[in-house]
């Protein structure tokens, strides 16, 4: 179970203002390396949202896939989508992995854990 999806970015400026988002990471990349002809598959976007007059609102997202394929043979991939948000207290942090083979989920995790806060 996971928090609910933050607010789509605005745009790929790294700066958030106060009512907005903002987006970082690699566009999504797909290229072969010829010579053993393996095809390699990243997508690295983060997202940070935050809502104005409210510090506590402020999310990070950040989701990671990569994979590499054989063309006409075996494919793999590895996701990860974790999320940190704080209220006056903790810092919560949600974090899933999954692993695949041929569209084929072999592991899958979730893990949620709170770290407290030292300040006031």
């Amino acid at each position: 179970m996971g928090w609910p999806t933050p607010l789509q970015a605005r745009g790929p400026d790294r700066r958030a203002r106060a009512g907005s988002s903002s987006s970082t990471g690699t566009p999504p990349q797909r290229f072969l390396l010829t010579e053993p002809a393996i095809e390699v598959d990243t997508w690295e976007p983060d997202v940070f949202t935050i809502c104005e007059d409210e510090l506590l609102s402020a999310v990070v997202r950040c989701q990671r896939r990569y994979g590499l394929a054989r063309p006409g043979g075996w494919r793999t991939r590895l996701e990860s989508v974790s999320e940190m948000r704080a209220d006056a207290a903790t810092f919560r942090v949600w974090t899933s992995r999954r692993a695949f083979a041929n569209e084929e989920c072999l592991f899958s995790r979730t893990w949620t854990f709170g770290i407290p806060r030292n300040g006031g």
